[in-house]
């Protein structure tokens, strides 16, 4: 988040103690891009209480970070959490626009959102597992209600139960889908969440004849939440995904390609959005295996699609 401040919310002296050292941290490992930072802010975050908290504010909206929480720590320093969707959501969001954010975490695009659309019902934050869930609420008041959480899962069909794999410390990766623990071990859970379709979720939204954005970060259940999504794209919706860097089949896309007939397009930080045609187009493009790459799909009459690629070509040329 840009130009912040920097406020602790809880945990007094000791919590200042903690907040310096990992801004410390994080302010010298920005040099090395980051590299190490999890370990090291894993081993500053052990000495100290689980409840320490500070928040992010620019005056506009606020960001509650739990210091023991590795994931949000580059925050510290005014990190902007993926600039190419950000850049993109700017562009593209009104005031009548709906977003839905799909497996939203702790509400990070969420709150980003509620900076453009005016109406709290036409921000949907969904997340599935109770840990994030909860300090997504928590981001939710401190953000005066300006957005909708709700609590299920993502997926091809609304009512099914969803058993998912769950750690306090690595809730980036809780997931349907991917199980690397058992129950009991190291502090791995389970969850059972109910699903919900993300044409459900639209058709649930009053008024619900705006523009349609939807953020997809599902931990590998995105061609399953896609499927249910089927209307949304004939609608002319805007899906934003991630490939992540080590999946070179390119699931996703080739899912989009190939059954849902979606142009997609890659995104870059500072340049136009390239078209990608075929999975190894997009497979030959990986150069960041330990990350990802963020890209945009709608079908090819979508009027949002072409807005969004002659907005983010204008701004690139400006």
């Amino acid at each position: 988040m840009k130009n912040h401040q920097l406020d602790v919310a809880d945990g007094g002296i000791g919590c200042r103690i903690e907040l310096a050292a990992l801004s410390g941290l994080v302010r010298v490992l920005r040099r090395a891009d980051y590299r190490g930072l999890y370990a090291a802010a894993n081993l500053v975050a052990k000495a100290f209480p689980a409840q320490n908290t500070a928040v992010l504010s620019n005056g506009r909206r606020k960001f509650k970070i739990h210091l023991n929480d590795i994931f949000y720590t580059r925050l510290l320093d005014g990190f902007v959490y993926e600039t190419e969707i950000e850049a993109l959501l700017n562009q593209i969001l009104t005031p009548d626009s709906i977003f839905i954010d799909c497996g939203a975490n702790q509400g990070y695009w969420s709150i980003y959102a509620a900076q453009k659309i005016n109406r709290a019902d036409h921000i949907v934050a969904i997340e599935a597992t109770d840990m994030p869930f909860r300090r997504l609420q928590e981001n939710l008041r401190l953000n005066g209600n300006s957005f909708t959480a709700v609590r299920k899962a993502l997926y091809s069909q609304t009512g099914v139960d969803l058993e998912f794999e769950t750690h306090p410390l690595r809730h980036g990766s809780n997931s349907c889908v991917h199980h690397r623990g058992k129950p009991g071990e190291d502090g791995f859970q389970r969850e059972i969440v109910k699903s919900v379709t993300i044409d459900d979720v639209v058709a649930s939204i009053p008024s619900s004849n705006g523009d349609v954005v939807v953020k997809i970060d599902v931990e590998g259940a995105e061609i399953e939440a896609l499927k249910g999504a089927r209307n949304v794209m004939q609608r002319g919706g805007l899906f934003i995904y991630e490939e992540h860097g080590k999946d070179t089949t390119c699931a996703t896309t080739d899912f989009l390609l190939h059954e849902l007939g979606a142009q997609v397009y890659l995104l870059r930080e500072g340049l136009e959005p390239m078209r990608v045609e075929t999975v190894p187009q997009l497979a030959n493009l990986h150069l960041n295996p330990g990350y990802g790459h963020n890209l945009l799909a709608a079908a090819p009459d979508s009027a949002l699609l072409k807005r969004a690629l002659t907005s983010q070509s204008n701004a690139v040329r400006s």
